[in-house]
């Protein structure tokens, strides 16, 4: 049996070098350096996003550019791995009211759904040994995956499609992701979820950090308000007599979270800043930039530059989680290792 580069290079004990395409704040490059291996270049189009990275990974080479048809993937440091996670908010189900209310919002929808063609373009120019590619769920539905799908094996990758959950990976969210692995020139590497309890979100919860207010100081419901939603302050209060004064979390939606332990996993942390909240006692108040960080396995001192609290929750939220993506890459290697056996 022969054996691919990625491979031959596990079975070497040399390191892998990664690109980190849409890198973000750095989710993935924080993944990569857990597993003992390095990022040599990082790549994304927001300028906080790569004040951020930048200020955590000083080693790692920046850009600010975005990934489309005039990227020159030549012009990058030596990499032999890439991660990339393609724009999700083209496919993401959040996105669906308003693309059936606007062509405006469908045509930037579009624009941000071609994002996933740099995966290909990468690969064609630089042939890394493994690409692993994150995104939602709901990307195997866009109308052009077949293609993109060919666009990646005609160029000799083996493309393996799997839907995995995150609080499987040591992380406290239901964060349901399709995760594609491309091998040069390699037998297809298949990942399934392992068995294992999902976990928690015991331990986000910051005991020092102020903030709290008493749920009867806060907004009561307007006569005007006919809503059949709940404020602010009904849903603290609920949340609060449910768990009888006892520590609880809950979500600003319409979703009825509301009142629940940290015994079990947080849904996915969106973009939305002042989503999530606590309860304790008749107290309320709202989860800090740490608790966000811990609640997708970051460091909570990892350095945010002191943006702004919306730009923190953007940041955070579309961040692939550390410890999701340290369990992907491990698996990947440990599944091609596997195959020569």
């Amino acid at each position: 049996m022969s054996l691919s580069r990625f491979q031959r290079t596990l079975l070497r004990g040399e390191d892998l070098v990664y690109f980190d395409g849409f890198s973000g704040i750095g989710g993935w490059t924080e993944a990569v350096e857990r597993t003992g291996d390095r990022v040599s270049a990082a790549v994304n189009h927001w300028d906080k996003a790569v004040m951020v990275h930048a200020a955590n990974h000083p080693s790692v080479e920046h850009r600010r550019e975005q990934l489309d048809d005039t990227f020159d993937y030549c012009s990058l440091p030596d990499f032999n791995a890439a991660v990339l996670s393609p724009s999700c908010q083209g496919h993401s189900n959040a996105g669906q009211m308003g693309r059936a209310a606007s062509g405006d919002v469908t045509a930037a929808h579009d624009k941000l759904r071609a994002t996933a063609w740099a995966v290909s373009r990468c690969l064609h120019e630089r042939r890394p040994e493994v690409c692993v590619v994150e995104n939602v769920a709901e990307f195997m539905r866009w109308e052009q995956i077949e293609a993109w799908k060919m666009s990646i094996t005609c160029l000799g990758y083996s493309l393996t499609e799997q839907v995995l959950l995150a609080s499987k990976w040591n992380t406290p969210q239901r964060r349901h992701r399709v995760i594609y692995v491309a091998h040069h020139e390699g037998a297809p590497i298949h990942l399934r979820d392992p068995d294992v309890p999902e976990r928690s979100l015991r331990g986000v919860f910051d005991r020092s950090a102020g903030g709290w207010k008493d749920i009867s100081s806060m907004k009561p419901r307007s006569p005007k308000n006919k809503s059949p939603y709940l404020t602010a302050r009904e849903k603290a209060e609920v949340s609060d007599a449910r768990l009888r004064g006892r520590l609880g979390w809950g979500q600003h939606t319409n979703y009825n979270r509301w009142g629940l332990t940290t015994d079990a996993p947080a849904p996915t942390l969106t973009t939305v800043p002042g989503l999530m909240f606590w309860t304790k006692a008749g107290r309320y108040r709202q989860w800090t930039d740490g608790e966000l960080l811990a609640a997708s396995t970051f460091s909570r001192d990892y350095d945010l530059c002191g943006v702004t609290r919306k730009d923190a929750s953007r940041l955070i939220g579309n961040a692939v989680p550390p410890e999701f993506g340290r369990g992907i890459l491990e698996a990947v290697k440990a599944e091609a290792l596997r195959l020569i056996a």
